[in-house]
């Protein structure tokens, strides 16, 4: 299977678009993902880019209705604000500390390993939601 990765323009913003060619597809599929926050178009063997042209042109106002609803995926990294309980909290990182990941005035504070920082984040936010008073809801 082949990937072409591009950029297309819809309701005039940039939006990721990755094009497979698939040589078991009979006709031109459109998707929207939440994994990469774009479309994903299915060509068949013989399907060309003006077809993606074409398909997304006639679907646009579906695509961008379904693309108001993917959710904005917040990467966990240092400087990142992200909201809890809506209130913004920005990622704070301490790789000479100990002491885990803990909430300060504003601050999501983790300690460790850059490359653990988002995995720890996600943990945290596990037993948050596991530990949480249905008052939150």
């Amino acid at each position: 299977m082949e990937i072409f990765e591009r950029t297309i323009c819809i309701g005039g913003k940039p939006t990721p678009l990755l094009i497979r060619r698939n040589k078991n597809a009979r006709r031109v599929i459109l998707r929207v993902s939440e994994k990469h926050n774009g479309l994903i178009v299915t060509l068949p063997p013989l399907g060309t880019l003006d077809d993606v042209r074409d398909i997304v042109t006639k679907q646009e106002k579906w695509v961008q209705s379904r693309l108001a609803q993917v959710l904005v995926h917040i990467p966990f990294e240092a400087g990142v604000e992200i909201p809890i309980f809506g209130v913004s909290h920005k990622i704070c990182h301490f790789p000479n500390d100990y002491g885990g990941v803990w909430r300060a005035s504003g601050k999501l504070c983790v300690t460790g390993r850059t490359e653990h920082v988002a995995r720890r984040i996600r943990d945290w936010f596990r037993r948050e939601a596991q530990g949480s008073d249905s008052a939150y809801c």
